[in-house]
């Protein structure tokens, strides 16, 4: 099983122009295989391992291969028998698809893209 997971604030912005400037954390995690999507706000508008872990580790099962970027609060995903991989979206020759050609997180980032009218 294969899991791409991100986080993005989700909020308002002034005449739709700009940063965002207000709003709410989500996380997002969709199953490669079976297009399976969980987006949850994420408790106290916070987005480190002590919010997170808890969602991955209640929707996601042990021994899942999750693609993910660098945010740090993934850094304890292979302590809780996880296979994480990782994208540095810093890096400007693998800021796509990771190094190894297979890692990336094209999926759950397309979701986060606004819908246009």
């Amino acid at each position: 099983m294969i899991v791409q997971i991100d986080e993005s604030k989700v909020g308002k912005r002034k005449y739709n122009r700009g940063r965002l400037v207000e709003g709410h954390w989500v996380f997002g995690a969709i199953d490669m295989d079976t297009d399976e999507l969980r987006i949850i706000v994420c408790p106290g508008n916070k987005r480190d391992w002590a919010t997170l872990g808890p969602i991955i580790q209640q929707h996601i099962k042990p021994g899942t291969i999750i693609m993910s970027d660098c945010w740090k609060a993934y850094g304890n995903l292979s302590q809780f028998n996880y296979f994480h991989t990782t994208v540095n979206h810093s890096d400007p020759e693998f800021c796509f698809v990771a190094e190894d050609g297979v890692t990336n997180t094209q999926k759950i980032e397309s979701i986060w893209r606004p819908f246009k009218n």
